[in-house]
Parts: structure tokens; C-alpha cells; sequence
């Protein structure tokens, strides 16, 4: 599924910019974390958070995870699809043209619980 991910990031783009996205939550965590995109995936019933662009592709897994876990709280009290979502997966990318694996974490809605509001 990384793989995939790679592969259809110019995708990804393009569906963002015809409004399959919350550009709110996106900007806000942009201000932090890199160039974040949020994403409805249907057929996992997921949030999707990609941070591209992001310094902490780069930084350890005990941070980057410690991160993904303040984004997903994050999304879990601003986006308005949250309810009814199974999960929240977070993504961090590098700069453009890396071509490792981008590390993600994956958060259950069950764990993170109901938004704070």
C-alpha cells in the first residue's frame, strides 16, 4: 500500500483541488508539519493526513510517531467527517523526488475517541 501511495501522489493532488479534501484542517496543520493535505477515503472509511515536503520524514520514528498521534487529535477535533470514519492514517513525506517509503501511522477512531468539542 506504500507503494501505491507513491505512485498516486500526483493523483492525490489533483483530487484535493476538487474539493474531496477539508482545506481548513489541511492549512492548519500545514502551519506545523509540512505541506498536509487531508483526504476522505471511502472505501476504508478513513481520514487520510499526507504531509509532504515534511521535516519530519526525516526525524526518528519515536518522534514522527509521538507527531502523527498530536495530527490525528488534531483531525479527530476540527474535521467535520470525522464522525462516522474508522480511522485516521497519517503520512509523512519527504522532499519531492525521495523515493523511500513515506513512515504512516494508522489510528483507530475507536482508541482516539470522540472530538474534545
Amino acid at each position: 500500500m506504500i507503494g501505491r501511495r507513491n505512485v498516486l501522489f500526483p493523483a492525490v493532488a489533483l483530487l484535493a483541488l476538487s474539493g474531496c479534501n477539508d482545506g481548513r484542517v489541511g492549512q492548519e496543520l500545514s502551519k506545523n508539519y509540512g505541506d498536509c493535505l487531508t483526504l476522505l477515503q471511502d472505501s476504508a472509511r478513513s481520514i487520510d493526513v499526507i504531509c509532504g515536503n515534511s521535516p519530519f520524514a526525516e526525524r526518528p520514528d519515536t518522534e514522527r510517531a509521538h507527531t502523527a498521534r498530536k495530527i490525528a487529535e488534531f483531525v479527530r477535533d476540527h474535521h467535520p467527517e470525522y464522525k462516522g470514519r474508522q480511522r485516521v492514517v497519517v503520512e509523512f513525506r519527504g522532499k519531492k523526488g525521495d523515493s523511500k517509503a513515506a513512515p504512516h501511522y494508522d489510528f483507530g477512531t475507536a482508541k482516539l475517541g470522540p472530538p474534545a468539542h
